[in-house]
């Protein structure tokens, strides 16, 4: 995709919908895919991307980056199917960057949430749309329920984590969020990390498994 056809899908209007999954968790679900990605990309980048994490930077510095990663192509808008990104980070980013339409007509639906929450992003009714969705939760949850975090920071003491920490460098994913990232990819995508080679034993992907389950039904 060019530079300036991803300008012009920045500026036009977009249409979704919110709904609060757990408390201070809230999905916003668009219809389709490259609604999703052309919306929250500057904001997922500004939290979880291993060149831009809490910098600045304009559309033409990411577009140019992300196609030197990419055989020289712009494939962004197809590469994801979810996003999650905490409060903390939303208020960051308006402070930082001059926001396109689709940017403003997000954050001014949070403006009178009560913080902190946590926002996830989602797309379509896709048969894994259910998977994708609860990959995000995950996501939230780590970040949110501080007894949850240690629960399954228990859980990955023990694991050997330079295979999927070398499988999420290569995805794309800063250093920072690599323990958080390592705990939803089991939980959601244990078969994807097989088939990518980083085997996991199947008893840690129980235990975080339950562990999610078990916290999950406290605030369901």
């Amino acid at each position: 995709m060019k530079l300036k056809n991803l300008e012009k899908i920045v500026e036009s209007k977009i249409c979704f919908k919110v709904e609060e999954i757990i408390p201070h968790v809230y999905n916003v679900r668009f219809k389709k895919q490259k609604d999703l990605t052309s919306t929250l990309f500057r904001l997922q980048e500004f939290y979880e991307s291993p060149e831009f994490r809490n910098k600045h930077f304009s559309l033409q510095e990411f577009h140019t980056w992300y196609s030197q990663q990419h055989k020289g192509k712009f494939t962004y808008l197809s590469d994801w199917t979810g996003f999650n990104i905490p409060s903390s980070i939303v208020d960051k980013f308006i402070k930082k960057f001059k926001m396109n339409k689709r940017e403003k007509a997000l954050i001014r639906l949070f403006k009178r949430k009560k913080v902190p929450y946590y926002l996830i992003g989602t797309y379509g009714s896709k048969k894994d749309y259910k998977v994708v969705l609860k990959h995000e939760i995950a996501h939230a949850m780590f970040f949110q329920n501080k007894s949850y975090k240690r629960a399954i920071l228990k859980i990955l003491k023990s694991l050997k984590k330079d295979k999927i920490f070398k499988f999420l460098k290569n995805l794309g994913y800063h250093p920072k969020v690599w323990l958080d990232e390592t705990h939803a990819f089991i939980l959601t995508d244990y078969d994807s990390l097989k088939k990518n080679k980083v085997y996991i034993p199947r008893k840690v992907q129980k235990e975080i498994e339950e562990t999610f389950e078990k916290f999950f039904k406290k605030v369901a």
